[in-house]
C-alpha cells in the first residue's frame, strides 16, 4: 500500500478528523502540543498519530512512549492503536506493538529504575499505603513543628514531601532555609531506602537524578506521546538548566 493510501486511512478512517487534528497527526514539528477540552478527540488524535508514525514514517514501536494518566487510560489506548494498525495494515503489523510503552509515568520510571539502575527489590508505595507507612514511623521522624497533632503534622509533612521531590529542590538548600524539615525528611528517606520502599514522588525524583548521571540511557526513545500533559510538573520536564530533560522528552504530543 502507498503511503497516501495508509495517510488517507489513518485520517478518515473510522471516520475523518477535523484539519487541526489532521494536522497535529502529520506535523514533523519536534514538539507538537494540542489544546482541546473533554470530549474533543485528544486521545483518537494521540492513537492515529501513533499510527501514522509506524505505518507511515516508520518509526520501531520500541522508541515510543506514551503516557497516560491512569493505567484504565492506558488499555483502552493501546487498544485503539492495536485495532488501528491492524484495520490499515493487517495483523502483521501489530507483532512489534507490545515493545512500545503505553502506561503512566509512574509505571514508566519504575521501569526504568528496575530496568537500568537496580531497583528491581524495592516495593513502591501508593499514596494510601504511604500514609499508613508514616503512621508507623512518625515518632522517629520529629513531625513536630508541622502541626497540632499527628494528621496534620503527616498532612503537613507529605505536602512538603511532594513538594520538594516534585521541584527537584537542592539537600543544600532545604538543610539551609529549613533545617527542621531537612532533618525529618532526610530521617524519612532514610527510612525508605532501608526497607527497599518508593513513593511515587520519590520515583521520579530518583529517575531524574540517574537520567541526569547516565543521559544516553533512554537514548532509543525518540517519541515521547503525552496525554493530559497540564499534570506535569518540574521534575517530569526540566532540568536545572530550564531545558527539556533530552534523554526522555525528544517529540511530544500533549
Amino acid at each position: 500500500m502507498e503511503k497516501v493510501e495508509v495517510i488517507d486511512k489513518i485520517v478518515n478512517e473510522p471516520f475523518r478528523l477535523s484539519d487541526k487534528q489532521i494536522e497535529a497527526i502529520l506535523s514533523d514539528s519536534k514538539y507538537t502540543r494540542v489544546i482541546a477540552g473533554a470530549g474533543a478527540g485528544k486521545t483518537e488524535t494521540i492513537t492515529r498519530r501513533i499510527a501514522y508514525l509506524i505505518l507511515v514514517e516508520g518509526v520501531e514501536p520500541a522508541s515510543i512512549v506514551a503516557f497516560t494518566f491512569t493505567e484504565k487510560a492506558a488499555q483502552s489506548m493501546k487498544s485503539r492503536i492495536y485495532q488501528r494498525v491492524e484495520q490499515i495494515a493487517g495483523p502483521g503489523a501489530t507483532a512489534k506493538l507490545g515493545e512500545m510503552f503505553v502506561g503512566t509515568i509512574h509505571a514508566y520510571a519504575k521501569r526504568i529504575l528496575d530496568d537500568y539502575f537496580g531497583y528491581g527489590n524495592y516495593s513502591v508505595l501508593d499514596a494510601n499505603q504511604e500514609i499508613a507507612y508514616l503512621m508507623r514511623i512518625r515518632w522517629g521522624l520529629k513531625l513536630q513543628p508541622f502541626g497540632r497533632n499527628d494528621f496534620v503534622r503527616m498532612d503537613n509533612f507529605l505536602g512538603a514531601l511532594n513538594m520538594v521531590q516534585s521541584e527537584l529542590l537542592e539537600d543544600a538548600v532545604l538543610s539551609k532555609k529549613a533545617p527542621d524539615f531537612f532533618e525529618s525528611y532526610s530521617r524519612y528517606i532514610d527510612n525508605l531506602e532501608e526497607h527497599k520502599l518508593l513513593t511515587f514522588a520519590l520515583m521520579i525524583s530518583r529517575v531524574v537524578k540517574h537520567l541526569r548521571e547516565k543521559p544516553d540511557t533512554l537514548s532509543h526513545v525518540k517519541h515521547l506521546v503525552v496525554d493530559e500533559f497540564q499534570d506535569i510538573n518540574q521534575a517530569l520536564i526540566l532540568d536545572e538548566s530550564g531545558e527539556l530533560t533530552s534523554s526522555l522528552i525528544r517529540r511530544r504530543i500533549c
